[in-house]
């Protein structure tokens, strides 16, 4: 399977939710896993880790409808406000040569999906945008 490309945004002093909805799937007993790096494979600790947690933690959530006969899994991504600004700052040297404050920071995510039926399977990825913004 070829995972979708599907680039997120994620302002950088607020907290982040973005709801993924997968038709034909009962992901209501899979396992979920995320990881934000500053480059595919990049090696050591991802910058941001999420697995599955409950709605309202951050982590990932996932609820199950059925939509005119079909199960529609939906998968809602939330990092906290807190975990984002954990980030800076960013040196104008890690990485990329654009990264001067006040800049947007492009980061590169995966997520993978084990269950419903399937092996662990990278449903999404694509770049991660941290926002610059101003209100803090």
């Amino acid at each position: 399977m070829t995972p979708a490309t599907l680039n997120l945004s994620a302002p950088r002093h607020a907290p982040f939710f973005y709801t993924i909805d997968f038709e034909g799937y009962d992901f209501s007993s899979a396992t979920f896993d995320m990881e934000v790096r500053e480059y595919y494979d990049a090696p050591g600790p991802a910058l941001i880790t999420l697995d599955e947690q409950t709605a309202g933690t951050e982590g990932i959530s996932c609820t199950v409808a059925e939509v005119e006969g079909v199960d529609v899994s939906s998968v809602l991504i939330q990092i906290d406000e807190a975990t984002l600004e954990a980030l800076l700052p960013f040196s104008v040297t890690s990485g990329s040569p654009n990264r001067t404050p006040g800049s947007d920071v492009t980061l590169y995510y995966d997520l993978a999906i084990t269950g419903g039926g399937l092996p662990k399977t990278i449903w999404a990825r694509g770049k991660f945008v941290i926002q610059a913004g101003s209100t803090q």
